[in-house]
């Protein structure tokens, strides 16, 4: 049986207008767009950003690609978001990307050969150094600048060029391809994440022990502009990350610790592992393990606590 290779890239967006544009305009260059769709999905963010969606929607329907596009006028936060965007799709695999992510040319051509059933394919991105932000050990540090108007595409195409490969390592990492029967299978993104991170760790967990392979490559390589658009205020960009980001960020690792019974040992590209092999709700929860949790969930208390403090200075 030939296997459905069909691609729905999966876009949430919140206020994220000209980089949203600019991952558009990365897109429209794609050589044959049969098979490929973008399913965007705006979690408000006011007019500014119905617009953006709306002009992306038309210049990707120009070049030929499907496009699912809605916008909602109230926001959901992310995690939420990245279901509602999910839904839209009709592709065989989802390619769960941020609205900040570039995508050099040909990148469907030689991703499209390494998807294989039961297989969990993360990309790889160049991100650029911003402020208290270091690219993840398995990216590629490239400053190509930080504004999404400006940003040079053949200069990502020749970086993409000197650096794709086709080999695979173990890894897990937003971008991502999984099948769309496989997200579903698995409940899809916990919306107990709604407004922080820890949701994709927990989804790669979750695949993991469902038996999908988790693997990572360098066919492609996107540009991504290191999330500035919602881990930095318009006066921190290059300065350290926002106090409402370290806020969720927190709120979202003790929701990890409360849902598994263990922390979330899973550094960003790294296949996740815990202590658990389940879910702390679906297992037996003996005296020892329910102390376990209870004194990591108090030192996590006072960790988050002590770095809300430290940003509020």
């Amino acid at each position: 049986m030939t296997l459905d290779t069909s691609i729905s890239v999966v876009l949430p967006t919140f206020r994220a207008v000209e980089h949203l544009l600019c991952c558009a305009r990365s897109l429209v260059r794609e050589a044959d767009p049969a098979g490929l769709e973008v399913c965007i999905y705006g979690d408000g963010g006011g007019e500014a950003s119905r617009e953006a969606i709306a002009q992306a929607a038309e210049s990707l329907r120009a070049a030929g690609i499907g496009v699912r596009a809605t916008y909602a006028p109230v926001n959901l936060g992310n995690t939420r978001a990245v279901n509602a965007a999910a839904a839209l799709a009709s592709g065989a695999w989802l390619l769960f990307a941020n609205d900040d992510m570039v995508f050099p040319r040909g990148w469907r051509e030689r991703v499209v050969p390494l998807l294989r059933p039961g297989r969990v394919l993360s990309l790889t991105c160049a991100e650029p150094p911003v402020g208290g932000h270091r690219p993840a050990s398995c990216f590629v540090a490239r400053d190509l600048g930080l504004d999404p108007e400006r940003l040079d595409l053949a200069a990502l195409d020749e970086l993409d060029a000197a650096l794709a490969a086709p080999t695979l390592e173990p890894g897990a990492n937003y971008p991502f391809l999984v099948e769309r029967s496989l997200f579903r299978a698995v409940g899809g993104a916990d919306e107990r994440f709604a407004a922080g991170p820890y949701h994709d760790p927990d989804l790669f967990l979750r695949l993991k022990l469902g038996g999908a392979e988790l693997v990572r490559t360098r066919a492609a390589l996107l540009y991504h502009f290191s999330g500035i658009s919602l881990r930095f205020g318009e006066s921190e960009r290059r300065a350290s990350a926002s106090r409402d980001w370290v806020r969720s960020e927190n709120r979202a690792r003790l929701e990890f610790i409360r849902k598994w019974g263990a922390k979330p040992h899973a550094p960003f590209g790294r296949v996740p592992a815990t202590r658990a092999d389940a879910p702390w709700d679906a297992r037996p929860r003996r005296l020892p393990e329910r102390a376990r949790r209870a004194a990591i969930l108090a030192v996590e208390r006072l960790r988050a606590a002590l770095r809300e403090a430290r940003r509020a200075r």
